[in-house]
């Protein structure tokens, strides 16, 4: 397997351009559709020129997250970043990153146990603004 991940070093690096790319495009006045349907894991898969197992397997190798975990773990940590710049609104920042609505955004916080610190930046400034 290891060897493997070297070979396909190129694709995955191909992958995680084009994935950091599409998280920090300005989704706004676009579908969340959209946005899944071009980062699906077929079309990424196209895109590497890979069966979608062996791309799961060789990212996983490669970068020892899942990509459903790194593409949450960008997205969020993009967020973070938005809200640090403090020039967009929540709304906006749920919107630009390619989320439905809110909610969309605050179940991903939810479910993901790592982004306590982006949480509660969320949280604080949910409560500022009353």
């Amino acid at each position: 397997m290891n060897s493997n991940k070297f070979s396909y070093q190129g694709h995955i690096e191909t992958i995680l351009h084009y994935l950091n790319s599409m998280i920090q495009k300005n989704w706004t006045g676009k579908t969340a559709d959209e946005f899944n349907r071009l980062i699906s894991i077929p079309e990424l898969a196209k895109m590497a020129c890979m069966s979608v197992r062996n791309l799961q397997l060789m990212f996983k190798a490669y970068t020892s997250e899942t990509l459903h975990q790194y593409i949450i773990r960008t997205r969020m940590e993009y967020a973070q970043q938005l809200l640090k710049d403090n020039k967009k609104s929540i709304a906006e920042i749920y919107e630009y990153i390619g989320f439905a609505n809110q909610s969309a955004l605050n179940n991903t916080l939810q479910n993901d146990t790592l982004l306590n610190a982006l949480r509660f930046s969320f949280h604080y400034l949910v409560h500022l603004s009353f």
